[in-house]
């Protein structure tokens, strides 16, 4: 009954994160038809800032709150009457100090949109402690919804300005939205009714619990996020917002994979008790992991300039270099999650956030020097550096499992041989095409060409993980058959 539920929420949490991030990609691609690149550039500079300040300052607090093992309704007070009172003074503090915040930046023009998209902080305080109400109560079917209901409003909302010409605003409106429905829908859900709770005891207790989660929460987002600020800071908010495209593509695809992954790997794997079981369930789950996103992030590499013709438009063709270069880190990601997870649940989290740290630190060096050469050298230094810390991280998590380098490198090898061969067959393909054919149609030609040539490749490196392909492969399509029948 413990995997059911394991399962059942995990698949929730899939349905939320994808649902969402599917209808915020095809928003963003409606949007993109509208509003130029130097506003898409200036709001996400300004959501950028915000979101720094969130997950520093307001998520570790939920976060903590549903780490403890015993948890009261005082707790979910306290939480959240902190929550407000940080939100609402990081608001004030953005709307003061915006302007000389943004030109230490190089991004003095954003200035204007981060006097408002700051408020934004007020209803991420509102809405966090209810979220985690809702996590603790294992109610993710509520969190599903309202992920995908606010999206929804959002768009409709953003769309419809941006149809009547309001440009940069409709981005703006499009968040106010999306984080009104946030507030209302949780509110609505969530059966506790929430009081006035602080004191000088509760306040120390909540900063003792977070300090290091927000810790790792400064050097995640370093990591994440100042790609983009150092294309706005050095090349300008035009660039920032085509560079930002490609990101939002590389997103959608890492929600959609990387984090159905944790999601599932999370439950599966703490429900595995430790020693042999834990290891080959860690080695059979990385290797289906990397058997499946390794050919769909080589695919997207390959076929990036017709991805972003399709969904963008020739106008944002500029993507789609950015795009390739940054396909690399999708899988890298994806496999290191399983890194994040095992340190979880054996209690080690201070190992991933210290090589978190270091890895943070390598890509401001690392950054400072690519940005000379352009977004699609940073993009590539992105992909780069987030190879080269995966082995990091993945070290502790071995080290947890008793897992020799040579096992993990069986695991991964064939699947990563693989796609890599079926980008080169991709790539050669598609230079054998007629340029003038409709992106749509090498579409039609390449993704089946890419998934023969993988499997063939697979059949050849590693017959045992091409059948196990197979089977899954057959077992997909067996079940739409019997649902469909």
């Amino acid at each position: 009954m413990k995997k059911q539920g394991a399962v059942k929420n995990a698949l929730w949490l899939v349905l939320g994160q994808g649902g969402a991030q599917g209808l915020s990609l095809i928003i963003f691609l409606a949007l993109a038809r509208y509003i130029s690149k130097e506003d898409f550039g200036l709001v996400a500079v300004s959501l950028t800032v915000v979101e720094f300040v969130r997950r520093v300052c307001i998520d570790p607090a939920a976060f903590a709150l549903n780490a403890r093992t015993t948890i009261v309704e005082h707790d979910y007070d306290v939480c959240l009457t902190l929550l407000v009172l940080v939100s609402v003074t990081g608001s004030i503090l953005l709307w003061l100090f915006s302007t000389p915040l943004l030109t230490l930046l190089g991004m003095r023009g954003a200035a204007n949109t981060l006097h408002i998209v700051a408020l934004l902080l007020i209803a991420f305080g509102l809405t966090a402690t209810h979220g985690a109400w809702l996590a603790r109560h294992m109610q993710f079917r509520a969190l599903a919804l309202r992920a995908i209901i606010s999206v929804l409003i959002g768009g409709i909302v953003g769309i419809s300005m941006a149809v009547a010409n309001f440009g940069l605003w409709s981005l703006v409106g499009q968040q106010f939205a999306i984080n009104i429905v946030n507030f209302i829908t949780l509110w609505l859900f969530v059966d506790w009714k929430p009081k006035i709770a602080l004191s000088w005891a509760d306040t120390r207790a909540t900063v003792l619990r977070t300090r290091h989660i927000a810790a790792s929460a400064i050097w995640n987002s370093i990591a994440n996020d100042s790609d983009l600020l150092f294309v706005a800071a050095y090349l300008g908010p035009a660039v920032a917002g085509v560079f930002n495209a490609a990101k939002r593509i590389m997103l959608a695809a890492n929600l959609v994979l990387v984090n159905a992954i944790s999601s599932v790997a999370l439950p599966a794997l703490a429900d595995i008790e430790q020693g042999a079981p834990r290891k080959q369930a860690f080695l059979l789950g990385i290797t289906v992991a990397s058997s499946v996103t390794a050919p769909v992030f080589a695919g997207i590499a390959a076929t990036a300039p017709e991805i972003v013709h399709l969904l963008l438009g020739q106008n944002w063709i500029e993507a789609a270099p950015i795009l390739a270069a940054l396909a690399l880190s999708g899988y890298c990601l994806a496999i290191a999650q399983f890194a994040t997870v095992i340190l979880l649940i054996s209690e080690q989290s201070h190992l991933d956030s210290f090589s978190s740290g270091l890895t943070a630190i390598g890509k401001l060096v690392i950054y400072t020097f690519a940005i000379q050469f352009g977004p699609i050298a940073l993009a590539a230094a992105v992909s780069a550096t987030t190879f080269a810390a995966t082995p990091v991280r993945m070290r502790y998590a071995l080290r947890q499992l008793d897992i020799l380098w040579g096992s993990l490198g069986k695991a991964l090898a064939p699947s990563f041989v693989g796609a890599c061969g079926m980008a080169i067959m991709l790539f050669t393909v598609r230079r054998l095409l007629p340029s003038a054919l409709p992106a749509t149609l090498i579409l039609t030609i390449m993704v089946p060409v890419g998934v023969i040539a993988y499997l063939l490749l697979l059949r050849i490196l590693s017959p045992g993980i091409f059948r196990m392909a197979i089977a899954t492969i057959a077992a997909r399509f067996r079940g739409r058959s019997l649902s469909t029948g």
